[in-house]
């Protein structure tokens, strides 16, 4: 609701000829500007800006218009028709900071002071306000953590009718009886309301008739009445905004509910002696105090509109909600805007707010900021606490924060079915690799003792052990680093779609591929730890061997190859890994060296993928062929193929037991992948060469995105950190992800810095 707009005829019109207004008549020009500017189409551009969908209406009942939009509101949601609404008034009195003229009979006041209820009253004074507020089902609330500032209990309008001494004079009857029927529908008694915040005018007649109004509606039922009902009038501290004069009262009667105090009601020293407050509950206080009440602090708001339409709304304070404990540990705060210059602004702000708050829950402030609109330039925060959280956004850069900018999807496109996962393969090995992930994160811990537990059962030795606390040489066996690897990323891969980051496609890099195959659920957990413990038997007991990595593409590489060594795998088209026996890989690295190309030896002792592997595939067919394997849900990529696998492939037991002689055709894979232009690739376990791959591919686009879940053996820092920031990296990229599991699951919204705006001016002044 909003009144006239004195800017239109003020300001906007001062610059056309009136002769020409008068002359054009609806002109498309003023045709338009009305559109931009009459109060009729308030509610609907706001509609429009927002997209918003429900009920728009523009209220006009004079001076009681933005409370009866509250009521419509509320009615609305009741109805149906909305699951939240926007309820307000705006009041701009153009041109600003004039007076007014004091005619002997009017409503103003010759003083220019607004003073209700007191002895002094002789009239009001206008002012300017706007003032909205957000309305949702309470259990809604309740359920969304949203900060509740109070309840409506309930709320009625009437009108006076003809039962009056003129149109514009008030009725003590229908006020009285707008405000019972608020109390019946709230389904309270009067004796439980202790504050009401009044129409309030300050004129000499518009009080006694109010306080009369609220005798009646009150003595319905004032019998256990255990304190008084102050009354106050905040049109005492900002004049009387008009149509906005309703929310002004009502945004003041929250605020008293919140804090639990009733403020003066400016230059009262006695009661008019018209009011007759010796006669009711009610009283004024003319100095600040608190509010004092046994039991629910309950408060009524009155809006009377020349004319007669009457609202009352019955307010109750909020409910004491109680929030489940946060999982302890870090927070990931999320920011975002339009361009970097706004960001940067939205990051110092929340900066400087959480150094000058006392105390600001994380757990919250990760809720609220997560719950903000997603704008393409964002940026993601791991901090630990409320101090470490103003370090790390005053930092010009930190290895705990993360920028980028989230691509632009076609049309239809949905922003989970770019995730795919990619599982590492053996030599990414490390001792104590996720040992912070396994101590603080339980989701990751259970599916890794799992893991540790079967394999424990299959090959007689402590897995967790083995990779928390063992040493480096013993994990770099074939048949501890296999198990180990599956167990890590298994456990990681879990642990991520926990927060609800879930792949649509899978691709593996030899034993990765097993996780892979597990996800995809062509094993179920106990079938994958048996085929995996007896491949890493098997691998570990064939001819050792040696690996080497070579900067070459598999054309160029292939003038190196002779009979003795094979090319092991196709890493992207500019790398690739060869395999054989001691004496054959030293001289394959001679014949290199001649030509200044260096390969780098691979950390295993056994030469897979290679015809050294061949003495291991009928034996571990066989045990295949045993086993239960199931078609793909998710979609698979083959290793062996370089392609997506088929059904038939999926289930066929030689085809996972060739994977272990065959040349890993993942670069062939990451064609495939990278044919999707906005394609996000995670890697799931230690390091991070898989995503170097595919950023070194040609097909690597700008749309394109890596995500590294777990930490590089050398880094210096948190597993935590680093698997909560790669989250943040994913969201950053447009990836929905869930952060319930930080938060816990009854969070509450708190108030922080909001959109740092551009500011521009776009007034139009005055013509003279």
């Amino acid at each position: 609701t909003s009144s006239t707009s004195g800017y239109l005829l003020y300001n906007v019109m001062s610059h056309y000829d009136p002769a020409m207004v008068i002359g054009q008549g609806a002109s498309f020009e003023m045709v338009n500007m009305s559109l931009s500017n009459d109060k009729d189409h308030l509610a609907t551009r706001v509609a429009h800006q927002l997209n918003l969908r429900g009920p728009a209406l523009s209220v006009q009942t004079a001076c009681s218009s933005s409370l009866v939009a509250v009521h419509l509101a509320c009615q609305s949601i009741l109805n149906g028709e909305c699951e939240m609404a926007l309820a307000g008034g705006a009041s701009i009195r153009v041109p600003h900071r004039v007076g007014y003229w004091y005619e002997a009979g009017s409503m103003v006041s010759p003083t220019g002071r607004c003073r209700p209820f007191d002895i002094r009253s002789d009239g009001t004074v206008f002012g300017s306000g706007v003032g909205v507020v957000v309305l949702k089902p309470l259990q809604d609330a309740l359920d969304d953590g949203d900060r509740i500032h109070a309840v409506i209990r309930g709320s009625a309008l009437n009108n006076d009718g003809a039962t009056k001494m003129n149109y514009a004079a008030p009725n003590a009857a229908g006020q009285a009886e707008v405000i019972a029927e608020a109390h019946a529908v709230a389904d309270v008694d009067a004796s439980t309301v202790s504050f009401v915040e009044t129409h309030g005018t300050g004129t000499p007649l518009g009080d006694p008739i109010e306080i009369e109004g609220l005798r009646q509606a009150f003595a319905i039922s004032e019998e256990d009445r255990t304190g008084p009902c102050y009354l106050g009038s905040v049109k005492s501290n900002i004049g009387h905004l008009e149509t906005a004069a309703g929310m002004a009262g009502l945004i003041k009667t929250i605020l008293c509910l919140e804090h639990r105090a009733i403020p003066a009601t400016l230059h009262y020293t006695s009661p008019n002696p018209e009011l007759h407050l010796d006669r009711g509950p009610f009283k004024i206080r003319g100095e600040d105090g608190p509010w004092e009440w046994n039991g629910v602090l309950r408060a009524g708001v009155s809006s009377f509109g020349v004319g007669g339409t009457n609202a009352h709304i019955v307010l109750e304070e909020a409910p004491t909600v109680v929030t489940s404990e946060a999982t302890p540990g870090p927070q990931v705060l999320l920011l975002s805007a339009r361009t970097a210059e706004a960001l940067e602004g939205a990051r110092t702000a929340l900066a400087a707010e959480l150094s000058d708050a006392d105390e600001v829950s994380m757990p919250d402030a990760a809720y609220t900021l997560a719950r903000r609109r997603q704008e393409p330039i964002r940026m993601a925060a791991v901090v630990n606490d409320q101090e470490h959280a103003v370090s790390v956004l005053n930092s010009a850069e930190h290895e705990n924060v993360f920028i980028g900018e989230a691509p632009a999807l076609s049309s239809g496109a949905a922003a989970g079915d770019r995730v795919v996962f990619v599982f590492p393969g053996q030599g990414a090995q490390h001792i104590g690799m996720a040992r912070g992930l396994h101590e603080c994160e339980e989701v990751f811990r259970e599916h890794f003792d799992a893991c540790a537990a079967a394999f424990g059962a299959e090959m007689g030795f402590d897995l967790r052990a083995e990779v928390f606390d063992g040493t480096g040489r013993n994990l770099e066996r074939t048949d501890r680093a296999q198990p180990a690897l599956f167990a890590v990323e298994y456990a990681l891969a879990k642990l991520a779609e926990s927060y609800g980051v879930r792949p649509s496609a899978l691709a593996g890099h030899s034993i990765g591929e097993w996780v892979a195959g597990t996800l995809a659920g062509v094993f179920d957990l106990p079938t994958a730890v048996k085929a995996v413990s007896m491949r890493a038997r098997l691998m570990h007991a064939s001819a050792r061997g040696v690996m080497v990595a070579v900067a070459l593409g598999p054309a160029a590489i292939a003038e190196h190859l002779t009979p003795d060594v094979d090319l092991a795998a196709i890493n992207d088209p500019g790398s690739c890994v060869v395999a054989g026996s001691e004496q054959a890989i030293r001289d394959f690295q001679a014949r290199l060296a001649e030509s200044g190309i260096v390969a780098r030896r691979v950390r295993t002792a056994h030469a897979f993928h290679s015809r050294l592997m061949n003495p291991v595939i009928p034996e571990f067919t066989s045990f295949l062929s045993r086993l239960d394997l199931r078609e793909p849900r998710i979609p698979l990529l083959s290793n062996v193929t370089g392609t997506w696998m088929t059904p038939g492939e999926a289930t066929d037991p030689s085809t996972w037991a060739r994977q272990i002689r065959e040349t890993v055709r993942f670069s062939d894979e990451l064609d495939a992948l990278l044919t999707d232009p906005a394609r996000v690739v995670v890697e799931v376990g230690p390091g991070g060469s898989l995503t170097a791959s595919a950023m070194r591919h040609p097909n690597w686009a700008a749309g394109h995105r890596a995500v590294r879940l777990m930490r590089h053996q050398a880094q210096n820092r948190s597993d935590q950190d680093t698997f909560l920031l790669a989250l943040g990296q994913l969201w950053a990229a447009g990836v929905e992800v869930d952060w319930t599991p930080r938060i816990g699951h009854r969070p509450t919204l708190v108030s922080l810095p909001g959109y740092p705006f551009k500011r521009q001016r776009y007034w139009i002044d005055h013509n003279p």
